[in-house]
């Protein structure tokens, strides 16, 4: 039997570890690639260099294709992490920003010009969906453009930023969002693209990375907090109702795990509340030691609260996704009761929702399942079952295949 010739397509992102092992870098990206070279595709990866990175490389059978943005000694230090969508975002300086665009946008046409593409996917509007659609406009078009939409992406945007959006998503033949809440908002944004959008949630590789670890054993006071230590974290509100937990369960531990700008701030902050002998920062960690982490968690708490007015979370999909790998363990789960998660989290069936910024409702949550463990056994069961069956990555590597295929 003649076996059919595999489709060759290019992902444009702003960053893609080589290696599950790579420290505070989510792998959503890297694990969709991979699944699409095992099976249809022949696929090439555009990324952005980094100090000591090969301009070429192989992983897995994808080609990751790196691009020059700046001089020598002034190209970020490590793989981007893909937390958040713009340049800006991603500790790129100010000075180097346009040329990020400009040298991406060069190296698509190269590589256009090389390969015969039957499709490009980018992550991110602004500015990878944006180059590749300049990319392939100047190339007289032909190449259809998936673009994924995240963080940044769907805020309200003005100047340059609005005028390469509305580029980018006249110009695509399909975007995709990480929800239906996000699907309704960049509707009422850009009404023009609502017979072309699509939901494509955050997968997560449930079946052997984050998955409940039988021989394991659950630490009974032990909370856990999983993701970049900004200011939308909410981990302030958790620090806050460590003393109320510890005025019932004088036991309790919290593990935080994850860096980011506000670590100094919060390390002091527990130390104003005087529970700093009970918090422990661990750090960054590479995704099999996040999984572990799961796996000795008592409970995950995700207190995310919006910085802004508009009710707007830069790190959504990584909150999404630290809920899912938590639920994919089999660890119960107590998270902020925001729009988006309504998708993820039932509360009381699947998981606890927490008032915002409430750290009285945070301990009265956390204390309730330290004292029903049949009840907690029944949620969490529930709750593997849904993201099973909703967030698998093999579930999104299904969809995003129906979607390059139609294009």
């Amino acid at each position: 039997m003649v076996r059919s010739k595999k489709r060759k397509i290019l992902v444009v992102t702003p960053t893609y570890p080589h290696s599950e092992k790579i420290r505070g870098v989510p792998g959503f990206i890297r694990e969709i690639c991979t699944l699409l070279a095992e099976q249809d595709y022949l696929v090439d990866v555009l990324a952005p260099y980094y100090e000591g990175a090969k301009p070429i490389a192989r992983y897995n059978n994808i080609t990751v294709y790196r691009f020059r943005y700046a001089i020598p000694g002034m190209h970020a230090k490590t793989a981007h992490d893909n937390t958040h969508s713009t340049v800006a975002a991603n500790d790129i300086p100010p000075i180097w920003r346009p040329f990020y665009s400009h040298f991406l946008q060069r190296k698509l046409i190269k590589l256009i010009k090389l390969y015969d593409y039957e499709a490009i996917h980018a992550h991110w509007l602004v500015p990878q969906g944006w180059a590749a659609a300049k990319a392939c406009i100047a190339l007289g078009g032909g190449i259809p453009l998936i673009c994924s939409a995240y963080g940044l992406d769907l805020r309200p945007a003005e100047g340059f930023e609005r005028t390469a959006r509305q580029l980018v998503l006249k110009y695509a033949k399909h975007v995709t969002v990480t929800s239906r809440a996000n699907q309704e908002r960049l509707k009422r944004t850009h009404p023009e693209i609502n017979r072309k959008i699509s939901v494509l949630p955050v997968g997560v590789d449930l079946a052997t990375l984050f998955c409940r670890m039988p021989y394991v054993k659950r630490q009974k006071h032990a909370l856990l907090f999983v993701g970049r230590l900004s200011p939308e974290s909410g981990l302030h509100t958790l620090i806050k109702a460590m003393p109320l937990i510890q005025a019932h369960v004088p036991e309790i531990r919290l593990f935080v795990v994850g860096d980011g700008p506000d670590r100094k701030s919060l390390e002091e902050f527990a130390k104003e509340y005087g529970c700093h002998h009970q918090v422990q920062f661990i750090g960054s960690l590479a995704p099999p030691a996040v999984a572990l982490f799961y796996n000795k968690a008592r409970m995950v708490v995700i207190p995310t609260q919006p910085i802004n007015a508009d009710g707007f979370l830069e790190d959504e999909e990584r909150m999404a996704q630290v809920c899912i790998e938590a639920m994919g363990c089999k660890c119960p789960v107590i998270i902020s009761g925001l729009d988006w998660i309504r998708e993820i989290v039932v509360d009381e069936q699947t998981g606890k929702v927490m008032r915002s910024s409430s750290p009285e409702d945070l301990s009265d949550k956390v204390l309730w399942v330290l004292s029903h463990p049949l009840e907690t056994k029944q949620m969490v069961t529930k709750a593997h079952e849904r993201v099973q069956l909703n967030f698998d990555i093999a579930r999104c590597g299904d969809l995003l295949r129906t979607f390059l295929n139609n294009g």
